[in-house]
């Protein structure tokens, strides 16, 4: 069980909590420990390990509670147990709503969606209207469908990236092939110090690596000397650099490409 996606996933997450919380008991291993999943796995069909992603969220918040309850002077529940279809339909929450007997309809806008770009694909959030005129005025776009894929169908993914996430906008690169990429990572001021980046980025890896990514990928400001030195702090090393393009700026800079080895990628169930 330790050696499935979800449990390192969980592992993860489990770690990044803040155990100085009044009430909350520095109990980490024994609370990670104390979780059992029942089920069959194949409720969320997809490439990407969605499942495994679910059921780690759902556990660290079923765990925290537990623990936070016992800290308060409750009882210790144990065992807890979470299964998957349960999880499954949490996550898939919307496609149950009703609204007067009737489907709410689709969860999200006809701007949010996967795109074909010249090199792969890209993902928009427009289901905010100041996202969706983002997404437009970056794009050069009408507020249709038809427009925005003809937009995006012409530049590369992340081009399409650069342009919206730089004027304020969400838009992420997708690449189908063995190599994972992330980028925008950040950490509020006020929480850095605490390793939650470190492990923001494993978790990107493992998420790439159970896709069956063999490599990770990222790209960094050469101004930003300070990126270069964590990031080779995690083992990552720059294998190239691309010009600074898509907006005018104050000091001349560029892209600085890193990337890192991930281990044998592994089998996803179908």
């Amino acid at each position: 069980m330790a050696d499935e996606l979800w449990q390192r996933l969980l592992d993860e997450t489990w770690a990044t909590l803040d155990r100085e919380a009044p009430d909350v008991p520095d109990s980490g291993p024994v609370w990670a420990g104390g979780l059992y999943l029942t089920g069959d796995p194949g409720h969320l069909p997809s490439r990407l390990p969605t499942e495994d992603a679910a059921i780690a969220c759902a556990g660290t918040a079923l765990l925290a509670a537990a623990a936070l309850h016992a800290g308060r002077g409750g009882p210790v529940l144990r065992p807890l147990r979470l299964d998957r279809a349960h999880v499954a339909a949490a996550f898939r929450s919307e496609a149950w709503l009703r609204v007067n007997g009737e489907p709410s309809g689709p969860g999200f806008a006809p701007l949010s969606r996967f795109w074909r770009a010249a090199d792969g694909w890209v993902r928009t959030h427009a289901n905010y209207p100041w996202h969706r005129d983002v997404l437009l005025r970056a794009l050069g776009s009408r507020d249709d469908p038809d427009s925005v894929a003809a937009a995006i169908a012409g530049r590369s993914a992340r081009e399409v990236e650069d342009l919206v996430s730089g004027a304020g906008g969400v838009a992420a690169a997708v690449y189908v092939e063995r190599r994972g990429y992330f980028g925008m990572l950040s950490v509020a001021p006020a929480l850095q110090g605490h390793g939650l980046g470190k492990r923001l980025v494993r978790i990107a890896e493992a998420l790439c690596e159970a896709a069956g990514c063999d490599v990770m990928r990222l790209r960094i400001i050469n101004l930003r000397e300070e990126l270069g030195r964590w990031y080779r702090s995690l083992g990552y090393r720059e294998v190239g650099t691309t010009p600074y393009t898509h907006r005018p700026v104050k000091q001349p800079c560029h892209f600085i490409d890193m990337e890192r080895p991930l281990r044998a990628p592994l089998t996803l169930a179908a």
